[in-house]
Formats: structure tokens, sequence, C-alpha cells
């Protein structure tokens, strides 16, 4: 279950990642590359796709380390439509 934890993981990096390189400008993909932003949110991206691969796994899916990477690549738009389903909460106390 770790092998595809960690591929799931990579497969949600991998798309911002290959975005932050796509930079045409020398200098501004050095200090693109040096932000703790940009780490960070790579992180919380590996962290949230090994999940939701995860969920998967305990859901009785059979997952392949290409499907994996697939799933994690995908993480942020099974995310967008999971929140996009949700009722709006309407302000006030909760209580």
């Amino acid at each position: 279950m770790l092998t595809e934890l960690v591929f799931g993981a990579f497969g949600g990096v991998a798309g911002a990642l290959v975005g932050a390189v796509d930079l045409r400008d020398a200098e501004l993909l050095s200090a693109r590359l040096k932000s703790p932003g940009l780490w960070l949110s790579l992180a919380i991206q590996a962290v949230l796709a090994a999940m939701v691969v995860a969920a998967y796994q305990m859901s009785g899916f059979r997952l392949n380390p290409v499907l994996c990477i697939n799933v994690g690549a995908a993480t942020p738009a099974i995310l967008r439509g999971a929140i996009s389903h949700m009722p709006p909460v309407p302000p006030g106390r909760i209580g």
C-alpha cells in the first residue's frame, strides 16, 4: 500500500511542478523554485493525493501504479467536484 501512496503523491505533485518549471524567464523560475510557498503547496498536494489514493483503496478499488499517478494528478478536480456538491450552510450560530 505504501508504494501506491507514493505513486499517488507523485501524481499530485507532478502537474503542479511541471507548471512551475514551465516558466520561460530563468530569473522568475529561480525565484519561484526558492519560494517556500511553492514547496508547502506541493507538500499539501502530495498529502491530499495520497489520501485520495488511500480512500480509493479502502473502498475496495484495486489500483496499479499508473492508476495511482492518474488519481493523484486528478485529485484537485476530484476535490473540487466533491466540494461543489456540498449544500451551502447559512450564516448564523451553530448549535
